[in-house]
C-alpha cells in the first residue's frame, strides 16, 4: 500500500467480485479501513481503496451494476507513476547556451 497514494492513477490487476474491471485505469480517491463507510452507504469489510473511473462496477444486492467508483484491495492495484513533464526538465546544453 505504501506506493499507492490518493490522486494517483492505478491499473486494476484483479478483482474478486467484479472481474470486468480488470485492466481498467482508475484514480485512487481514498484508502478505506475496515468499518469505514463506502459511497453507497455500506461499509468496508476489509481495508480497501476507493477508486474513481469510467465504466466501473459494484455489487449491489447480489447483482453487478455500473458505477463511477470501485473498491479494490491494494494487491489488486498497480500504481501508474507520472512521467516527468518535459517542460520542467533542464538540459545541460541549454544552460551553457
Amino acid at each position: 500500500m505504501s506506493e499507492l497514494q490518493p490522486g494517483m492513477l492505478a491499473l486494476v490487476t484483479g478483482c474478486t467480485k467484479t472481474p470486468v474491471d480488470v485492466g481498467k485505469i482508475v484514480t485512487l480517491d481514498k484508502f478505506l479501513r475496515r468499518g469505514e463507510h463506502t459511497p453507497d452507504s455500506g461499509y468496508a469489510i476489509i481495508d480497501l481503496w476507493l477508486a474513481r473511473g469510467e465504466n466501473l462496477h459494484r455489487v449491489r444486492e447480489g447483482n453487478i451494476v455500473s458505477a463511477d467508483y470501485g473498491l479494490y484491495r491494494s494487491n489488486h492495484l498497480l500504481p501508474i507513476k507520472p512521467e516527468s513533464d518535459p517542460l520542467n526538465v533542464t538540459h545541460k546544453e541549454e544552460l551553457h547556451a
